[in-house]
């Protein structure tokens, strides 16, 4: 079977160039003489575009100068008139010896959707025939088409990679950014130690000594109890808030971007020192964090006031639970 390579429209290999102007030239040549070429056209309900090639493959006339095929389309009452011609080397038609144009017309009532797409919005379409040893040929149409898929596809590309670098090559430098400012702040947390005061009573009986370790362990409870509500409503506040808000998307994509600006500004103020950068960077992170953690978990103020609630209500609770089972009045007493 013989098989067409159907090219974009553009320059033709080794030929002239089919010019506009040439291509309104063949048009009027083309009209003069269609009431001669092979007279009263045929009407075809459909034609395809393989039937439309096949033409000039089927009807090609033996002339050493043939180098392209024509399709010419008109508007018609009936459909459109298409008008299949040769041209030569020099985009003339390739005529008989009378002067009758080689070709033929049809008027095709419908035509199927690849011609369509091929013909476009054009009165003239040139198709390159290269002859093969093995007798087949090879039709181009020109260039243009197949160019405009070029272009289309770069910018198309162009626009493919500038979103990817957008997205996820410029947070990826802002990460490693942060990373690299935060290596040397990266240490041990520091610990928070509590230390138990200590109330001595001077007493030598042994149900005094009983009811001192029995309010030391209650008020020792009483505090734990406290501090693991404390504990409890922060772990709350950290995991429903602070964590929500530091693990959103578009806050590490906010904070990435904006470390890579911090990062280009910092460099051209310090004259691109890179312990001065990593410093003022990592400062900056860390402020941020800080005060988000303060606004939405923690405040330094509220802190203070919370432990030392703890400590006078367990002191409180303490003295309260020391009176109950032996009342200051009867020792005092029996003193």
């Amino acid at each position: 079977m013989t098989r067409f390579n159907w090219f974009a429209k553009g320059a033709f290999q080794g030929d002239q160039k089919l010019t506009s102007g040439d291509m309104q030239r063949i048009i009027g040549e083309f009209n003069k003489c269609l009431p001669r070429i092979l007279g009263t056209p045929e009407v075809l309900e459909e034609i395809t575009f393989e039937e439309a090639i096949s033409y000039f493959q089927s009807d090609r006339p033996a002339t050493p100068n043939l180098k392209k095929g024509a399709i010419i389309r008109q508007e018609h009452p009936e459909g459109q008139i298409l008008g299949q011609v040769f041209l030569d080397e020099k985009n003339n038609l390739v005529c008989h010896s009378n002067g009758i144009p080689y070709g033929r017309q049809l008027i095709a009532k419908k035509l199927d959707k690849k011609l369509t797409d091929v013909l476009g919005n054009q009165e003239l379409v040139a198709i390159e025939l290269n002859a093969k040893e093995s007798g087949e040929s090879q039709l181009t149409e020109e260039p243009t088409q197949k160019s405009r898929i070029v272009k289309v596809s770069k910018i198309v590309s162009i626009i493919i990679w500038s979103i990817i670098i957008l997205i996820v090559f410029i947070p990826l430098l802002g990460r490693l950014i942060m990373s690299q400012a935060l290596a040397a702040e990266l240490t041990s947390p520091p610990s928070l130690e509590v230390t138990q005061s200590l109330v001595a009573l001077g007493g030598r009986e042994e149900a005094f000594k009983k009811a001192l370790n029995s309010a030391n362990q209650s008020a020792k409870q009483y505090a734990n109890t406290e501090l693991n509500r404390w504990e409890a409503d922060l772990i709350n506040r950290i995991d429903t808030d602070f964590l929500n808000w530091y693990f959103n998307y578009f806050n590490q994509k906010h904070q990435e971007f904006g470390v890579l600006f911090q990062y280009i500004g910092e460099n051209v103020m310090n004259g691109f020192n890179p312990t001065i950068v990593n410093e003022k960077i990592a400062k900056s992170i860390n402020d941020n964090i800080q005060r988000e953690f303060s606004r939405r978990v923690l405040q330094a103020n509220s802190a203070e006031m919370k432990f030392h609630t703890i400590v006078i209500d367990t002191a409180n609770f303490y003295i309260e639970q020391l009176s109950t089972p032996f009342p200051l009045e009867d020792y005092r007493m029996r003193l």
